[in-house]
């Protein structure tokens, strides 16, 4: 039975080849980002290291009776999918899975990860320094079980702290699993941007779903 027992630590460079693997394994299903390649850890060093203190990604560990229950393997990693998000970053590799340097999805201090979320910096033009971008990767054994629900709850207390007003996210229209959990949260389509995006040949809308958070902070 599925114990919701998992923490939201923020994330190190040492979790870096981790956070890597999953989003590989996410570029691979072809719904959650626009990256065609994967990556190494160092190619996306950069990426990471714009997270600051106002713009985190955070880990979603699992406790030792968590990964059990749901088979989460702490030394060998399942194929990803993601709840939420859209791709940025830089060329990668072919196709193929690349050498990540992890051989499992494990935290710096040895826990096992059933995801991340993130929230990235909307653009570096100052009249948006309040907007952020969302986005959550989850391990395929850790879907199904709430975890992305959970990871937009934490998000949402956190926001006044870091003093975001508004969020966004770019979700593909033919990601139903994402479309479902931003509605879920009170998320509104923001933008329609049809076919500008063509995965394995098949042209994709993308939406940008946002939300607004200046009422629930001033109440």
């Amino acid at each position: 039975m599925w114990r919701m027992k998992y923490d939201f630590v923020r994330a190190t460079r040492a979790d870096l080849p981790a956070i890597v693997h999953i989003y590989n394994e996410a570029i691979l299903t072809r719904t959650s980002t626009a990256d065609l390649h994967t990556f190494t850890p160092e190619q996306r060093a950069g990426w990471f290291d714009q997270f600051d203190d106002r713009h985190p990604i955070w880990l979603i560990l699992a406790a030792a009776d968590t990964a059990s229950a749901t088979g989460v393997n702490p030394t060998a990693a399942a194929p990803a999918t993601s709840a939420a998000g859209a791709g940025n970053g830089q060329d990668g590799h072919d196709n193929a899975p690349a050498d990540d340097g992890n051989a499992g999805n494990i935290a710096s201090d040895g826990s096992s990860i059933l995801g991340w979320v993130s929230l990235e910096q909307y653009s570096d033009r100052p009249a948006y320094d309040h907007t952020a971008e969302i986005s959550i990767y989850l391990d395929q054994k850790a879907v199904g079980h709430g975890i992305g629900s959970a990871a937009m709850s934490f998000v949402e207390s956190q926001l006044a702290r870091l003093g975001i007003t508004a969020v966004i996210s770019r979700v593909f229209a033919r990601n139903a699993a994402s479309r479902a959990l931003f509605t879920k949260f009170g998320y509104e389509q923001w933008g329609h941007y049809p076919r500008v995006a063509v995965l394995d040949g098949e042209p994709c809308d993308l939406l940008v779903l946002g939300k607004r958070y200046d009422a629930d902070q001033q109440a």
